[in-house]
């Protein structure tokens, strides 16, 4: 007993044994443990043998201890079993007695509801009655006045009208004003005896109340008193319209007032046409800034505007209104007065002085529009907005909904009304027209004067150092071309960036191409050239027109007016310059004397700058024009229509040049090669010199396929000069396949003819072009055919180019071997005749 005495008493056994210790996580294993864990402390420290018994007692112990704790939580959920019953049969109970008084509470609810609808109508009805017996009674007292009033008025007085108009203050001013307008449409209306004295004396009343009224509102006005001023204003509106307040405090505005204004407004009138405007009658100045009283008024009626506003507002309820009145005073008599003026001065100094006077004005005006309908997006409508809020008059109420509609109608309105006797039925259109007209026209006619007064003094300086210069031009050129490396950057002439054209026609070839240019190129001489300066006159002045046309046709007529401009500019540039020079041009080139050797530089001038004319339609068209037909696609499709025909004009005219140039040289080395002694390729032996380098005829050929491949350097570019020199080297190499077969070759005339060939090959080459390379190195291959050895020409027929050719084309140039028939050399090379007669080839095919 003693020992389990001791085991029971340990305090933390006694812990782990109550019902706290099973409420957290519990583990069986630590709770075993638990139970043993002091035992196995002693036994270790005694070092004694191992004892059952304390475990045995300590076991016995928590189970007794579990078993009694078992039994009292069994006896816990039993009680707490019976009290859940108990208190969810009570809540069950509460909720039945709950529903029933929701219930009784609900009928109570629809019996009172019943009533309610019951009762409602009949109280409406009384409510409605009651309220038509106030209006007619209070409808009744006011007739009662009214006649009483009107009596007095029958009388000659009006002592109580009077009374109540002066010593009642701001209300009883408001209702007097009321009471007389209602007398006077019933003395309109009633017909009684003395009605019209009656009337008489109203009215009489009524124009010194009104005048009263004005007074007082003028007083204040004068006074800066805001309050009076609304008061009277409102108190006019509801006696007669305001009107007359609305007038008096327009007319006495000082924007309108001040004969000071009008005074300065005609001096600067007058300073600002002779000082500004004189000086840009030259189409070709820059125009001027919009004359600056026109900017100053406009700047002026932005502020008056911004500052009127913040008293019109507070001071008439039909702000709106007033302020569009105030408005369209301003451009009445302000703008438009002035506008006029103007107008009419600088029209009796020049038609373009007219024009670009009548744009800026328009551009000035038009900003002044711009910026107070921003100003009515800011600054009116949140004011009428607060105004609505504020008060719920049935003015403000109705003015909240079109305050944006009403002031931008009123000024587009006053901007329609100053400018439409100026634009209206084309009449600016057709001012804009005949200015080009006359414009371009001058232009042109001035360079065409001045080009051929140059051309004439050209002429009587030429003729005596014609062929001193042309010589040194040759030999120049021939430098060049021939030695490529040593040109200097000094004597190089410019190569500018080629683009396509657009609107050219991609199945039909053409020499004519799109350069990307801008007013800094240059001609071969450094200077920008006559011509390019002529048309960037030309566009300048319509550039300025069409920005003129954006300013001030309606953006309906925008792409139908931009398109007649571009005609009329099309027209001039075509008719009057480009064709005419190309006319008189192809006149010279079929009068040109054919014995004389053909002069190349002036058609390419002419090919050069019609290339740059064109490419700076083309930039203008892009810059300029298209810009406007945005909204308008079939203005579009026919204005880019117009374009291509106009370029492909140009395009064949400029074909056309350069197809007389290839024909004129195809023309004039046959007439060259003419000159070949049948000698010069048979030569004998004490005539021939193997230092003599070339033929006479080849060394001319070759100085005018200089000239010419220089030429077309010079002027031409990209795929346009390839093209070109393609066809200027098939026509050269056809020329001399065509002239090598027609004379007697010797050997030592062969080395003669290799020499010709190869001074050619050496031009060809030179352009770096393959397809031409090609063609000259089978034409130097051909050479060999007068130099070998009979032998051997089996072997020059079958390798190499000649390989490639078919032997029945070479034959002929075989029998211009001065040993054909010596040599037998149709043997040699497997040619005989066949049934026909003609020469056929039996061993290469």
């Amino acid at each position: 007993m003693e020992d389990k005495k001791l085991y029971t008493s340990d305090k933390s056994l006694s812990d782990q044994l109550t019902l706290n210790h099973f409420y957290n996580d519990f583990d069986s294993r630590s709770f075993i443990d638990g139970l043993s864990s002091n035992i196995v402390e002693e036994a270790r420290i005694d070092l004694s043998e191992f004892v059952a018994r304390p475990f045995i007692h300590s076991f016995e112990y928590a189970l007794d201890s579990l078993l009694n704790l078992k039994s009292k939580v069994h006896q816990r959920i039993g009680e707490l079993e019976v009290a859940s019953q108990q208190a969810e049969l009570a809540q069950k109970q509460n909720i039945k007695n709950l529903e029933y008084g929701f219930q009784q509470v609900q009928d109570a609810s629809n019996q009172l509801e019943h009533g309610l609808n019951k009762v409602g109508p009949e109280a409406v009805r009384i409510g409605e009655q009651l309220e038509t017996i106030h209006k007619q009674r209070s409808r009744a007292a006011q007739t009662r006045d009214l006649f009483k009033y009107f009596n007095e008025f029958g009388s000659g007085q009006c002592a109580q009208l009077e009374e109540m108009r002066l010593n009642r203050g701001p209300e009883g001013q408001y209702q007097a004003a009321i009471i007389t307008r209602r007398l006077t449409s019933i003395a309109k209306e009633l017909d009684v005896p003395n009605a019209s004295t009656i009337q008489q004396n109203i009215e009489k009343y009524s124009e010194k109340l009104e005048t009263d009224l004005l007074e007082t509102f003028d007083q204040a006005y004068s006074n800066g008193d805001i309050a009076t001023m609304a008061r009277c204003s409102k108190t006019l509106l509801d006696f007669n319209g305001g009107n007359s307040c609305v007038q008096t405090y327009v007319n006495q505005h000082e924007f309108f007032y001040s004969k000071r204004k009008m005074r300065e407004s005609t001096y600067n009138m007058d300073v600002s046409i002779n000082t500004d405007f004189t000086s840009v009658s030259d189409p070709l100045s820059s125009p001027s800034d919009p004359d600056p009283y026109m900017v100053k008024l406009c700047d002026e009626i932005r502020s008056v505007v911004a500052k009127e506003w913040e008293v019109i507002s507070q001071v008439f309820p039909n702000s709106l209104n007033v302020l569009q009145l105030f408005v369209e005073r301003m451009f009445a008599q302000s703008i438009q007065t002035y506008l006029e003026g103007l107008l009419d001065q600088t029209r009796s100094l020049s038609l373009l002085n007219y024009l670009r006077t009548l744009s800026s004005a328009h551009s000035c005006v038009s900003s002044l529009v711009h910026d107070l309908k921003q100003f009515d997006q800011e600054t009116i409508f949140p004011t009428i907005r607060r105004q609505m809020i504020n008060q719920t008059t049935s003015v403000v109420a109705n003015q909240v909904h079109d305050t944006h509609t009403s002031v931008s109608i009123t000024l587009d309105q006053c901007m329609e009304d100053l400018f439409v006797p100026y634009l209206d039925n084309s009449m600016y259109l057709n001012m804009e027209k005949d200015f080009l007209e006359s414009t371009l026209s001058g232009i042109i006619d001035d360079f065409l004067n001045q080009l051929q007064k140059a051309s004439k003094k050209t002429t009587t300086k030429q003729n005596l150092f014609t062929r001193v210069t042309e010589k040194l031009n040759t030999n120049l050129i021939t430098t060049n071309l021939l030695n490529p490396g040593n040109t200097t950057p000094d004597s190089a002439p410019a190569s500018p960036t080629v683009a396509s054209t657009p609107g050219t026609p991609n199945n039909r070839r053409s020499y004519y191409g799109n350069r990307q240019y801008s007013e800094a190129d240059e001609d071969f001489n450094g200077s920008i050239s006559p011509q390019l300066q002529m048309v960037s006159k030309l566009l300048i002045v319509h550039g300025e027109a069409l920005g003129r046309c954006a300013e001030l046709c309606p953006p309906s007529d925008l792409a139908r007016s931009a398109i007649e401009l571009f005609q009329l500019l099309t027209k001039h540039l075509s008719e009057h310059f480009l064709v005419s020079v190309y006319d008189s041009y192809v006149r010279e080139l079929t009068l040109r004397d054919l014995r004389v050797e053909p002069e190349f530089n002036k058609t390419f001038e002419i090919v050069a700058y019609s290339t740059h004319i064109v490419q700076l339609i083309q930039k203008h068209f892009q810059n300029a024009i298209l810009p406007l037909m945005i909204h308008s696609p079939p203005a579009y499709r026919m204005i880019v229509i117009y374009k291509n025909e106009f370029i492909s004009t140009i395009e064949g005219r400029i074909n056309f040049l350069l197809q007389s140039e290839l024909s004129s040289f195809s023309s004039w080395i046959p007439i060259i090669l003419q000159h070949q002694k049948p000698t010069d390729f048979k030569p004998n032996d004490h005539d021939f010199d193997l230092m003599r380098p070339v033929t006479d005829p080849c060394s001319r050929s070759v100085e005018v396929l200089i000239k010419m491949c220089g030429s077309a350097q010079q002027y031409l570019e990209g795929e346009n000069l390839r093209t070109f020199l393609v066809e200027l080297g098939v026509i050269l190499h056809e020329i001399l396949l065509d002239h090598y077969k027609r004379y007697t070759v010797s050997i030592n005339g062969g080395l003669l003819l290799s020499n010709d060939i190869s001074k050619f090959q050496q031009v060809i080459n030179e352009l770096k072009i393959p397809q031409l390379t090609e063609r000259f190195e089978m034409l130097r291959a051909l050479s060999n055919l007068f130099i070998q050895v009979p032998e051997a020409l089996p072997a020059v027929l079958r390798d190499g180019i000649l390989g490639k050719i078919d032997p029945q084309l070479l034959y002929p140039y075989l029998t211009c071997r001065e040993d054909y028939r010596s040599s037998n050399i149709a043997k040699i090379v497997g040619f005989r005749h066949n049934a026909a007669g003609a020469m056929i080839n039996t061993e290469f095919r």
